[in-house]
């Protein structure tokens, strides 16, 4: 049988009763590599045992994999075959190997690379009952998979901004980069440290999109209200949520705020501010502080998080457009005030 779309995925996750054997296979040798291992890793089981072959070694001796189905460890309920590397060289093999599948004691998960469709093994697969086939392309992964991940991960909970913010994040990420920030997101939460927060994702966000996020609040505090819907796009092809944008800006603005109303001036409270602040960020600190004041910064903390509770209300209006406004307006109030 082919197997698409939502089906696909979650039998990747939660194989398929009756499904003895998949085939994996797609242009991206390393999606296509951790889908095999996932799959594997859940036909297997805590008490299974994993037994690899070389796709090439299966074509020159079939019988070898007719032997591996057949093999049983002392202490394993299951037998899980991964043929990795294969072609449509290996389709008799396969097919002359259904036997051995029949008994419920043996699986077999095979990946390969960009098979055609008109192809031996895909053939194979896709037209046999206990069989499925499952193209591996390119996918930002959806929310569902993204709370598998997570969970994977030992990250049991996490609030609807995160998951916002996680989702946007995937869509301009490569499927390895993603995983490497479900992990980062793991060890920077640490096990059984309370709900994952749209904050905790704003802090482990790739470093490109922090310093887009940078310019984004730069542009805001400078008034540069040209150059702002350049930015905007710009986060937005690269999958940044708008409460992402709304978290950084805010940031900003808090931070501002508490050197403004400090007694010595701003020069001397951006000294000692923590966060520290370094070179062109204090200086942009600073001067947003002299040009805006402890009012002028207090009305935009004001909007900014008018626009956070509209966004946590039970008829939210559209993010993006909400986000994108405020900034506009906050920005169009420092021009004014040059």
């Amino acid at each position: 049988m082919k197997l698409t779309g939502r089906e696909a995925k979650r039998h990747v996750e939660r194989p398929i009763e009756g499904v003895a054997g998949t085939l994996l296979f797609g242009p991206d040798p390393a999606e296509t590599a951790a889908r095999r291992e996932r799959l594997a890793r859940a036909l297997a089981g805590e008490d299974g045992e994993l037994v690899r072959l070389a796709g090439p070694a299966v074509q020159r001796d079939p019988a070898a994999l007719s032997d591996a189905l057949r093999s049983r460890g002392f202490f394993s309920a299951r037998t899980v075959v991964v043929i990795e590397g294969a072609g449509d060289g290996v389709a008799k093999a396969v097919e002359a190997a259904l036997e051995d599948l029949r008994g419920g004691d043996a699986a077999l998960v095979v990946s390969a690379g960009d098979l055609k469709p008109k192809g031996a093994l895909r053939k194979l697969f896709e037209a046999h009952a206990q069989l499925a086939a499952v193209g591996v392309y390119s996918e930002p992964p959806d929310r569902e998979e993204i709370a598998a991940m997570l969970k994977a991960a030992r990250i049991a909970s996490w609030s609807p901004e995160a998951m916002d913010a996680l989702a946007a994040l995937a869509e301009g990420m490569e499927a390895e980069e993603f995983r490497a920030l479900i992990e980062k997101l793991a060890l920077y939460l640490g096990e059984g440290e309370g709900a994952l927060r749209a904050e905790d994702v704003a802090a482990c966000a790739p470093a490109q999109l922090e310093a887009e996020l940078d310019e984004l609040v730069a542009a805001v505090a400078k008034g540069e209200v040209e150059r702002l819907p350049i930015i905007l796009r710009r986060l937005a092809a690269q999958g940044a949520a708008p409460t992402g944008l709304l978290i950084a800006t805010s940031r900003h603005f808090r931070q501002a705020f508490e050197i403004a109303s400090a007694p010595d001036g701003p020069e001397a409270a951006a000294g000692r501010a923590r966060p520290p602040l370094f070179g062109p960020r204090r200086s942009l600190m600073v001067a947003h502080v002299r040009r805006l004041g402890r009012e002028g910064i207090e009305n935009a903390l004001r909007a900014l998080l008018e626009a956070d509770l509209a966004l946590r209300s039970p008829n939210p209006p559209p993010a993006q457009a909400l986000v994108e406004r405020t900034l506009m307006r906050l920005a169009m109030q420092a021009r004014q005030r040059r």
